[in-house]
């Protein structure tokens, strides 16, 4: 049989693939193939092609056919397992994998190795080949051909053809690239006969609108920034709703509709903390899109110009289940709004945030004693809300009265009377405090401490016998209990009422599916453990005997020996790869936390207006275990890496 490689099946590249015949493949190797298509009754009989021909027939190691799910958000194929059986393996339609790629940006890509960034740089970038499977199967991807597969009719992406290593071990040539162009023909008519059809929902992708991103300079593929077709201006409901859908899909904790000059608008989604961009949208399309949005947040009308704030309850809406505080305001471009995105699911319980067994023990005691005034500290999307709710979750009996004041209600819980302030007419965070003091609290949630006023009365409520949670800027937890003394409140009085204060970072978490394990090295594990015994010092200022740091050392070393390495006493750390499933590497967050419970000897320090090094001195006594130390316990336990942790920890 001959092989494309062969030259045997070497034909001009049609200008209109999606309306090749059959005709072009007669008198080719490829004459077989359409009978099969022909004949087959699904797409699984391609998909896993039983006897080798694809793959034979391009002279190579791995045929791929993936296709489009009804949700138009993945590619899915049939692959057979070494037993045998076979699974379905989905590929989601971003523009981070090499198929999403393909997809997105409706060309062919030919890469000569995938581990090659560079190479991958080059084609589109944010382009990543995940290495994960390959080092779990000892297989090793090397040269990749991807083609799109086009609707007839519309030209609708249906799938993409994939190609994985040459026999010859060189890069697949440009007749390989024609003849899948033409097998990609012949494959639409009969994939968009068996391909399911849902309702209501967007098509599959189409190309992206002319207008370029903010920022991307032209010329730049589409796929880079836009994830989704735009649908005309005045079917912002299913823009919408689309927009949702992938923000939820990737993890989104944000959604930004930010205008640019004229130029239309750009959506960019905030992912582990950090913005991304999505797509460009029209003038038309974003001035429709924010109307929408206004409507269904209930932002007051006739009020442009100023800050305007609501709540969309996708539930009632035929959306996902979740709700987006949205806050809308005009800038010097134009007016922009910012989408919030809380999971209508609820707390998240507290043994699930990755607090450290032994801290965790300690904080439910603490919070167990059922009066005193209790800190969250962090900067901003530090998760503090999150953990507030879970140690409201905690604590939240039908014996209870718990009221809160909250700027934005994103997550709600049954039980509590949670009231929103700081808007319109609403009362703000000290307003609330005055009233929830005369309504017979049993525990009390602040949002945040921001001036001495909300905290001069957080403080009293926790005098008179209340527990009071809240949340409030700070470093590190000895900075946030002297932060009190900075509000001005009364040293004897803060010192009296604190129960204790939770200091915390976000820290992005490596992609299970894509991470590469390895064994460090001596002197990566000894800078390790030099940063972390480096937390334990006691200050300079402070007065304590000479620690032996050599013992110190030795003692944690072999903390981590019992907890972290393998029989063999390695240890195994990970690294950011990259895949489909995740954001260069990092798919979710976690929480680094630093616990520092209320104790005589600091009360007494915070009462005298002591430093803030004396009170970590007395807090790592007590057994605090600082930020940065719970972070590289993380490393080790191949949650993180060191470089993420070292960013968040970074004064």
């Amino acid at each position: 049989m001959n092989t494309i490689a062969d030259g045997g099946a070497r034909m001009a590249r049609p200008q209109q693939p999606a309306q090749a015949s059959a005709a072009t493949l007669t008198g080719t190797p490829m004459e077989t193939v359409a009978a099969r298509l022909r004949d087959a009754g699904g797409l699984d009989g391609i998909m896993l092609d039983p006897d080798g021909a694809l793959a034979a027939l391009f002279a190579c190691e791995r045929f791929t056919l993936y296709a489009v799910d009804a949700d138009r958000d993945y590619l899915v194929s049939r692959v057979r397992t070494g037993s045998g059986a076979c699974r379905d393996v989905k590929v989601a339609i971003t523009p981070h994998s090499i198929a999403g790629h393909v997809a997105l940006a409706r060309r062919t890509a030919s890469i000569a190795d995938a581990y090659d960034d560079g190479e991958l740089a080059r084609i589109a970038p944010g382009l990543r080949f995940p290495r994960g499977v390959d080092q779990r199967t000892g297989y090793r991807t090397r040269q990749v051909l991807a083609v799109p597969v086009f609707e007839p009719d519309n030209r609708a992406v249906l799938g993409v053809i994939q190609l994985v290593n040459t026999r010859d071990g060189r890069a697949f040539p440009a007749a390989a690239a024609d003849a899948a162009a033409q097998l990609a023909a012949h494959l639409a008519v009969p994939m968009a006969a068996l391909l399911p059809a849902r309702p209501g929902r967007a098509s599959a992708p189409a190309p992206a609108p002319a207008a370029q991103g903010v920022g991307k300079p032209a010329g730049r593929p589409a796929a880079t920034h836009a994830v989704v077709a735009v649908p005309a201006a005045g079917d912002a409901p299913r823009l919408f709703a689309r927009i949702v859908a992938d923000a939820r899909r990737l993890g989104a904790s944000a959604i930004h509709i930010e205008p640019a000059s004229g130029a239309g608008s750009a959506v960019r989604l905030r992912r582990d903390g950090t913005l991304v961009p999505y797509a460009s949208l029209p003038v038309a399309h974003a001035c429709a899109l924010l109307a929408h949005i206004a409507v269904l947040g209930g932002l007051e009308v006739g009020a442009r110009g100023m800050a305007r704030h609501g709540t969309i309850r996708c539930g009632e809406h035929g959306l996902p289940d979740m709700r987006l505080a949205v806050t809308a305001l005009a800038s010097a471009a134009g007016e922009e709004a910012v989408l919030r995105i809380a999971p209508a699911a609820g707390p998240v319980p507290l043994a699930r945030l990755g607090i450290a067994p032994d801290d965790l023990a300690r904080l439910r005691g603490g919070i167990a004693r059922a009066r005193g005034l209790f800190l969250v500290a962090g900067p901003a999307d530090a998760g503090k809300t999150t953990t507030l709710h879970a140690l409201l979750e905690s604590v939240n009996s039908p014996e209870r009265k718990i009221w809160t004041a909250e700027e934005t209600v994103t997550i709600v819980q049954p039980g509590l009377r949670q009231v929103p302030v700081g808007h319109a007419a609403r009362p703000d965070f000290a307003g609330a405090l005055r009233a929830f003091r005369h309504a017979d609290p049993d525990v009390i949630m602040v949002g945040a401490l921001r001036d001495r006023e909300t905290a001069g009365l957080a403080m009293e409520a926790a005098l008179e016998g209340r527990l009071v949670l809240a949340a409030l800027p700070g470093r590190g937890a000895p900075e946030a209990a002297l932060r009190l003394l900075a509000l001005e409140l009364d040293p004897f009085g803060a010192a009296d009422a604190l129960l204790g204060v939770l200091a915390q970072r976000l820290v992005k978490r490596l992609c299970t599916a894509c991470r590469q394990a390895y064994h460090p090295g001596a002197a990566e594990l000894d800078l390790l453990l030099t940063e972390y015994c480096e937390e334990l010092q006691p200050a300079p200022s402070t007065d304590h005997i000479a620690v032996d740091t050599g013992a110190v050392r030795g003692r944690v070393l072999a903390g981590w020996r019992e907890r972290h390495a393998g029989a063999d006493g390695r240890f195994t750390l990970y690294r950011a790869a990259g895949c489909a499933e995740c954001h260069g590497g990092y798919r979710g967050r976690a929480g680094l936390f630093e616990l520092m419970m209320a104790g005589e000897r600091s009360a007494r320090l915070l009462a005298g207006c002591a430093g803030a090094a004396q009170l970590k001195s007395a807090a790592l006594e007590d057994g605090m275990r600082t930020l940065k130390m719970d972070g590289i316990g993380k490393v080790l336990a191949g949650i993180t890496d060191i470089r993420m942790v070292r960013a968040a920890c970074a004064r």
